[in-house]
């Protein structure tokens, strides 16, 4: 038996079908600071804490589909 670690891998490879994220907090913050005219609408506050649901284009490590994909 043998492991190895292809560097990158997971963000090679294409998701299937729709898979969100929800992302809180300082990175929500920082997604809009980055490009505020792009994501400043997807923006929203819960109890006072920034939230942003995204959609995966690219596997994200530790998501069901990007385990299943390799």
């Amino acid at each position: 038996m043998a492991f190895v670690d292809i560097p990158g891998a997971f963000m090679q490879a294409d998701m299937v079908g729709n898979v969100h994220v929800k992302l809180e907090g300082r990175l929500a913050e920082l997604l809009t600071k980055l490009d505020p005219k792009i994501y400043n609408e997807y923006l929203y506050s819960n109890n006072g804490k920034p939230n942003m649901y995204v959609k995966l284009k690219k596997a994200l490590y530790g998501t069901l589909q990007a385990i299943m994909l390799f």
